[in-house]
């Protein structure tokens, strides 16, 4: 059965029927077993039905088939769990990529699309706020703070134009 890691061995000299985990191949455990000198003597055969929990053992002297239930097995053994997820980054400038700058605190911003705004906490010190969620139960957007990060660059200055030409 190798959904539930069991194996069924019958056994000739001792008329009898096993059930063992191979769970763990390398310590394989009897969990049931069975034995009939009537039914199953010399037992040298055996299917089983999943679906009914019943073992068909053929036995040698009398040339029978032997129909033996045998008790729920133990569930299938758990999968691993997944692996979790890797833990998330701080919060990082590069994270404004993409973002709208707003002038006010990520709570007043669109709850419908909090990932879209950033906003200045301290703009000489590099701090910025950006802006996520909604939280569980919130309708407001919430922060995580970013620092070391540099102001938007500034338009390049023109020189002046120069005058404009005088009508005569």
């Amino acid at each position: 059965d190798e959904v539930r890691e069991l194996v069924y061995v019958t056994g000739l000299a001792s008329n009898s029927l096993a059930v063992v985990s191979v769970a763990d191949p390398a310590n394989p455990s009897v969990r049931c077993g069975v034995s009939d000198t009537t039914y199953m003597e010399f037992a040298r055969g055996v299917a089983f039905d999943t679906v009914r929990n019943l073992a068909f053992v053929a036995d040698m002297t009398s040339n029978s088939l032997a129909v033996v239930p045998l008790p729920n097995p133990p569930p299938p053994p758990s999968l691993p769990s997944p692996p979790s997820p890797p833990p998330s980054s701080p919060p990082s400038c590069s994270d404004t990529v993409g973002r709208t700058l707003i002038d006010t605190g990520c709570s007043k911003a669109d709850a419908s699309s909090c990932s879209s705004y950033f906003s200045w906490k301290d703009e000489a010190a590099g701090v910025v706020r950006l802006c996520r969620g909604p939280e569980d139960g919130s309708s407001k957007c919430t922060r995580s703070l970013a620092y070391g990060c540099l102001p938007p660059a500034s338009p390049p200055l023109l020189p002046p134009l120069p005058p404009p030409p005088q009508l005569p």
